[in-house]
């Protein structure tokens, strides 16, 4: 075991205790605690939950039941798209068997070692993250089945379906789904690919096609826009096609707040009732009516931009404003920083930040101040308050008075993240909107920039041996600004 602590060599020298190679305080005269292996390990993994994070623990902090936090008030708090729960237990044991006690196993019950340990364990520093979780491609790998298999991911707008025999492909944790308007207005999901001989039915080139069925375009199976399989080539000489159990595999679709999102777990919680509150909060902005504004779709590959850093690092950056001061010029001329607030639910969080009224000294941002207005359906109240809402684990929403920006984080390799995403707005919006718009997007373009940089930083210092159980910790509110810039990371221009 091991303790970090401030005795003094001679006071360690009177416990007859030593110090490990790197100056820390050990005792050898403890058994250690093996860590749980076989059946107790299974046990322990089954019994955790790995749609949500530890709530209430070190690492994610409970709900605070719509409490408003202000920045220095949340400093301590980590982001909702932390480490799993799994991920989390192991860290806590890792620092309780980090150091192997020798063979002695002796248990020494004197009050003076006891004094001794205990102040140890008092005074001993919360480890930092493990760089592992950031750069161990095994542990990318695991986060695919345990985090995005589990959850819910965002994959395109109700717009992107327009009509009866509308389709889309999009990727969800590692697959491909493809979502198709049926004739009575709903959204069905499926797997991608065919159940004949696996052919991809849907590429991304074809997106845009309407089609009354869907028909595989390698021998012709033919599906009803709900997936069942209505006909096959030859069908009567192929005595095992059993048409209502070779339908196209399932995938469960939710439309909230005008997004459709996709899940591979049949158990998912729906965002209806794990998100709720947002429907209230931010309800106005949205709606299957929004219009797309640019070249941008959420499900599509096309000049979708990379960021160099793990996909953590850059939601991460997105929860915090600790950095705005000092890495955003831009936002801090623009936002009342001091007045932002953070309300953290177990689901989501949702960020507000007002506007200054003092004019920006740089002349595009002072422009944008002059001209924001709403949109139709929103209030004098949202003229000047920016909002923010992180949905656990991946999912980024925007909400400005002029547009509305939907974006993710998707995990490219162990050291990458890709970030798809469009811009919204409602119909109707006058000039001054429209101008405020333009404005608005440029400004973030220019955070966009910095923020890039930032996580590309963290991700190479995150990769230098041994500096991952020190790094410090805080300023842990999100920063309503990372995404005015950092958020609109997904698109390429």
């Amino acid at each position: 075991m091991r303790w970090s602590h401030t005795l003094t060599n001679q006071s360690v020298s009177q416990q007859g205790l030593g110090r490990d190679p790197y100056g820390r305080i050990v005792t050898r005269r403890f058994p250690r605690r093996e860590p749980l292996t076989g059946q107790r390990q299974a046990s322990t993994v089954a019994n955790q939950s790995v749609s949500q994070p530890v709530r209430g623990s070190a690492r994610c902090p409970a709900p605070t039941g719509g409490t408003r936090l202000r920045p220095r008030e949340a400093e301590q708090a980590e982001p909702l798209a932390c480490l799993p729960p799994s991920a989390h237990t192991q860290q806590l044991q890792e620092r309780d068997h980090a150091f192997p006690s020798d063979s002695v196993g002796h248990h020494d019950s004197s009050a003076a070692t006891t004094r001794v340990l205990t102040q140890a364990r008092a005074q001993a520093a919360p480890p930092g993250p493990r760089r592992g979780y950031y750069t161990d491609p095994a542990t990318a790998a695991a986060e695919q089945q345990r985090i995005f298999e589990k959850s819910w991911q965002l994959v395109g707008h109700e717009s992107d379906l327009p009509v009866a025999g509308s389709r889309f492909a999009a990727p969800v944790a590692g697959r491909e789904v493809q979502l198709v308007r049926r004739e009575d207005g709903g959204v069905s999901g499926h797997l991608n690919v065919c159940r004949h001989r696996g052919a991809q039915l849907l590429t991304q080139a074809e997106s845009k096609q309407v089609e009354p069925a869907i028909r595989c375009p390698y021998h012709g199976w033919t599906y009803h826009l709900d997936g069942t399989l209505v006909g096959a080539p030859e069908g009567r000489q192929i005595p095992c096609l059993d048409k209502p159990r070779l339908g196209l595999f399932p995938v469960r679709v939710e439309s909230f707040l005008g997004f459709l999102f996709a899940s591979l777990d049949p158990d998912a919680v729906p965002l209806a009732e794990s998100c709720a509150g947002l429907v209230e909060a931010v309800g106005r902005y949205c709606g299957p009516d929004l219009t797309v504004v640019g070249k941008h779709r959420i499900h599509s590959s096309e000049n979708i931009e990379r960021q160099n850093a793990n996909w953590k690092v850059v939601v991460d950056n997105f929860l915090e404003g600790y950095h705005v001061p000092v890495a955003h010029p831009g936002l801090m001329r623009l936002f009342d920083y001091q007045n932002y607030t953070a309300e953290p639910q177990s689901a989501y969080t949702l960020f507000e930040v007002p506007l200054r009224e003092k004019p920006s000294s740089n002349p595009t941002e002072r422009l944008y101040q002059r001209l924001a207005s709403p949109m139709p359906g929103l209030g004098e109240a949202d003229r000047r308050v920016w909002r923010y809402v992180a949905i656990y684990p991946n999912t980024l929403l925007d909400f400005y008075p002029d547009h509305v920006l939907a974006w993710s984080v998707l995990p490219d390799g162990h050291d990458g993240a890709t970030l798809p995403g469009a811009y919204y707005a409602r119909p109707g919006a006058g000039l001054r909107t429209r101008l405020a718009r333009r404005l608005n997007i440029h400004i973030g373009w220019v955070t966009n920039d910095e923020d890039a940089e930032l996580v590309a930083r963290v991700q190479r210092g995150l990769s230098t041996p041994g500096t991952s159980r020190d790094r410090c910790r805080t300023g842990r509110t999100r920063s309503p600004g990372s995404t005015n810039g950092s958020g609109r990371t997904w698109p390429a221009r």
